[in-house]
């Protein structure tokens, strides 16, 4: 992981000034925080895996794979699904149906877990 300093995109910048503060959880807060010093500040070798789908029974596999680029995949062979996005906002707002994760966004489903399995030091 290599230390540089990166601005966050607009979207993403707005989207932690907003939840500064508003968290629903510890775990919300954990996940918000850490997310934003790992795009102003960490840059991943490979990939930064931050829910492994050995971890959840959906088999979703959620990494940062630069600054700000997130993948989702659905590693489910009868939901096969994979989705790259350009910022946490992004990534979040993607609705959860193209994972078959139910109602809502991708962030609802994180916090419907309360971000159960995410890990911040994982990387391939």
């Amino acid at each position: 992981m290599s230390q540089v300093e990166c601005e966050l995109c607009k979207e993403d910048q707005i989207l932690f000034a907003q939840m500064e503060g508003h968290y629903q959880s510890e775990n919300e807060r954990i996940f918000f925080e850490t997310m934003k010093y790992k795009e102003e500040s960490e840059l991943p070798d490979g990939w930064d895996v931050l829910l492994s789908d050995e971890d959840n029974e959906e088999k979703i596999f959620f990494y940062r794979d630069s600054y700000a680029w997130y993948m989702i995949e659905r590693r489910d062979p009868q939901y096969r699904y994979i989705e790259e996005f350009s910022g946490l906002s992004d990534t979040l707002a993607a609705p959860a149906s193209k994972w078959h994760l139910g109602e809502g966004t991708f962030g609802d489903w994180l916090r419907s877990r309360d971000y159960a399995g995410l890990v911040y030091d994982n990387h391939d």
